[in-house]
């Protein structure tokens, strides 16, 4: 079977969502595709195939929600099938079935593809409806992100609860067992720690997807999202709001000088920096290398700028210290303004914040400067501190 499309029969019910997904299956299996078609297609409108070329020409020509892929499968297998997807459907929530319960096998594979969510064979119903729907509500609620890591915090707690209930409760019954039960037990346990591990590692996939791992603040990825929030507020209600593009002066050279580890130290440091500066509305993201981007929600460009100059002068005066050096570090910094430079796009307001600081940069560093968009193409200096 190439490709089979199914649409959604049976008398409308009230959705929790606004419209139905479009979901694409591919498996090598003709008994696990007709299994997952068949179940998909009493809530969904499908269109599945057997083979990961033939998805791949589907793409090209239609946009889909929802993609959902073997993890093994002969002549290109599930991760190098959700690898190309990433640019024909870039929007699209991405599954993987597998019977592999390698967890780093699993972690690695996240990082490969993006991939936001593993169901385990043998499928059933209520585990893959679970899946869909939550892609697909998590493609609709996507403000809903920031919840996250609470979430994630009360359900380690809830399985801890759980399994320490459990452990009691087996404990007690396993007392007479012999040992045929008791390989049993450990059987069992073995496969709640990887079921455990997997769940906690789906809930986890938002979390990663939007943090640095070394600053532990947002990366870029996120920032842009919030950027995206911000810009569409401002275009229905407009509410200010300002950027600040921050980079560390020399930092090739504090790396050269004193190591990788003391660079990354600094990192760490000026990350907790900003962090504390900050408010609770505002958010602070690692852009790129030693380059950090302030997004300041409800705020001009005048406030702005003592904010700018305020961490500017709290990075001057901070003791930076590695291996027993002290580190003297500065930084230099760009402002942009929605309200005040009104741009033509998101990107170009990060633009007009990134010449700031380029020109911070070539009148001696350790500064921030403001400049002025006259047009898409001409800017022009108006003034630094």
């Amino acid at each position: 079977m190439a490709r089979q499309s199914t649409k959604r029969k049976g008398p409308k019910k009230a959705q929790p969502f606004v419209e139905s997904p479009k979901i694409v299956v591919v498996d090598d299996d003709p008994g696990v595709l007709r299994l997952l078609t068949r179940l998909l297609q009493k809530k969904y409108e499908v269109t599945a195939f057997s083979s990961a070329k033939e998805a791949l020409k589907f793409l090209r020509a239609e946009q889909v929600d929802v993609i959902i892929s073997d993890y093994m499968m002969a002549g290109m297998d599930g991760i190098q099938f959700i690898q190309k997807t990433l640019e024909l459907a870039p929007d699209a929530k991405r599954i993987i079935t597998t019977g592999f319960y390698d967890v780093e096998t699993v972690v690695a594979s996240i990082n490969e593809a993006q991939i936001d969510f593993f169901l385990t064979k043998p499928l059933n119903s209520d585990g893959l409806y679970q899946a869909v729907d939550k892609m697909w509500s998590n493609r609709l609620l996507q403000k809903e992100r920031d919840l996250l890591a609470a979430q994630n915090h009360e359900m380690v707690k809830e399985l801890k609860a759980f399994n320490k209930k459990l452990e009691g409760t087996v404990k007690e019954r396993t007392t007479s067992l012999t040992g045929t039960n008791r390989k049993l037990k450990k059987a069992l346990q073995e496969i709640e720690n990887k079921n455990r591990a997997l769940t906690l590692l789906n809930e986890s996939l938002n979390v990663l997807a939007t943090v640095d791992p070394l600053t532990s603040l947002y990366n870029r990825r996120e920032f842009l999202n919030r950027l995206t929030l911000e810009w569409d507020r401002y275009q229905r209600h407009k509410r200010p709001f300002a950027l600040i593009m921050a980079d560390i002066d020399h930092f090739k050279l504090v790396n050269d000088t004193y190591g990788h580890e003391c660079g990354d130290f600094v990192l760490r440091d000026i990350a907790d920096l900003m962090r504390k500066q900050k408010r609770r509305n505002d958010v602070v993201c690692r852009y790129g290398g030693e380059e950090f981007m302030l997004l300041l929600p409800e705020t001009r460009l005048k406030p702005a700028f003592k904010v700018a100059e305020s961490l500017r002068n709290l990075v001057a005066e901070f003791d930076f210290r590695c291996k027993k050096h002290q580190l003297h570090v500065r930084i230099s910094l760009g402002l942009a303004g929605m309200e005040e430079h009104n741009p033509e796009s998101e990107a170009d307001l990060v633009l007009i914040a990134d010449q700031g600081l380029y020109r911070a940069k070539n009148e001696g560093r350790n500064r921030t400067i403001v400049i002025e968009k006259i047009n898409s193409r001409k800017i022009k200096l108006k003034g630094g501190g």
